[in-house]
């Protein structure tokens, strides 16, 4: 795996000390590798094997994968587009401000992949609710005090 390296040291012009390093990549170019990732994960299913008992044989089912933000910065360091996506996509620091708005479609259609998926049963529904934190939970409280009398236990 190699990285493409297109960023150039930024130093301070007075003290020569080390500021950072200009970003490798564009967020046209970073928006592109995402619809590039898209088609990638759509076409390269996770293989199934599915007992059949009737012939005593195993069937391979493709099973679609959900696009998912991990996944996304995998490709990014496979195929060599930047090592920086997690960066990127959280806004380390402030210093990809640029990139809000393409961070923003990313969150967006991982969010619409996963929860689409997951409603007409493409995906296991109950690990996609709750990994976008849609699980429903219901707490019950007893306020009341409960008595319990052990000398009356004969």
């Amino acid at each position: 795996m190699q990285i493409n390296k297109k960023t150039k040291p930024i130093r301070d012009k007075e003290t020569g000390r080390w500021l950072g390093s200009e970003k490798g990549i564009t967020p046209e170019e970073f928006l592109q590798a995402f619809e590039d990732y898209k088609v990638w994960a759509k076409q390269n299913p996770k293989i199934k094997q599915v007992p059949n008992t009737k012939t005593h044989s195993v069937i391979n089912l493709e099973m679609e994968i959900p696009l998912t933000k991990t996944g996304f910065v995998l490709y990014l360091r496979r195929e060599g587009i930047t090592g920086s996506g997690s960066d990127i996509l959280c806004n380390r620091d402030g210093r990809f401000e640029e990139f809000v708005e393409v961070n923003q479609y990313i969150d967006d259609s991982t969010f619409d992949d996963q929860f689409t998926g997951g409603m007409v049963g493409v995906f296991n529904h109950s690990l996609t609710a709750r990994k976008l934190g849609l699980s429903d939970r219901q707490e019950v409280k007893t306020q009341g005090k409960i008595e319990i009398d052990f000398n009356d236990a004969d």
